[in-house]
């Protein structure tokens, strides 16, 4: 039992001492030994970031002048309810959203959420 200890204390003691003798940076590999630093990579990688120009600032987009904006026709409103809230069916048929609302739509909206709520 003591063997395996010491064994183990041993071991520790190698590896923290590997450690330390490659400034923090692990277990040193034959392919970048620990006195590389930085590795030669990322020189070339910085030496490039401050060779590579920056682009022009982007310029903030034009603003649309009053008289360029364009007049959309709602259309009739609802001879019920005055709404002019509307949605179309397939078939081309205009419903008003206040007197005729999206049954279908809402149903299966208020099954998602039953649903949502048993898995929680």
């Amino acid at each position: 039992m003591s063997l395996t200890i010491v064994r183990i204390t041993r071991k520790k003691m190698q590896i923290k001492k590997a450690y330390r003798a490659n400034n923090g940076v692990g277990h040193a590999s034959p392919a970048s030994p620990a006195s590389t630093w930085p590795p030669p990579w990322l020189v070339k990688a910085r030496e490039i970031a401050k060779a590579t120009p920056l682009p022009p600032p982007l310029e903030p987009p034009e603003l649309a002048a009053w008289d360029d904006i364009e007049i959309v026709e709602t259309g009739e409103p609802c001879p019920k309810c005055d709404s002019l809230e509307k949605w179309w069916d397939p078939w081309g048929k205009v419903h008003c959203q206040q007197c005729e609302p999206l049954r279908r739509a809402f149903a299966l909206a208020d099954l998602a959420a039953r649903i949502r709520s048993r898995k929680q």
